[in-house]
């Protein structure tokens, strides 16, 4: 038996269009992959400075309910050394 082969085979080197637009192909992946990183970065750094700003806001939040009550304390103290029954 002889072996029939189905797919032709050649030995002609690729044209220069074919390997251009390869090359074209390939550095248009690396742009798309180099933009979808930098986003991918900018989301992240948004993520973090707006995780940041909220736990400042919580942080500067409970400074300022702490000064209130402490200041309360002091007036409470003020305020009954004032009307004190002697």
């Amino acid at each position: 038996m002889s072996k029939v082969s189905l797919v032709e085979t050649t030995d002609q080197r690729p044209t220069f269009l074919s390997r251009l637009g390869v090359a074209l192909f390939a550095t248009l992946i690396v742009l798309v992959g180099a933009v979808v990183s930098f986003a991918l970065v900018l989301l992240a750094s948004a993520i973090v400075s707006f995780i940041f700003s909220v736990l400042i806001g919580l942080a500067t939040f409970a400074l300022l309910a702490g000064i209130v009550v402490v200041g309360a304390v002091k007036i409470g103290i003020i305020w009954q050394d004032l009307f004190k029954d002697k």
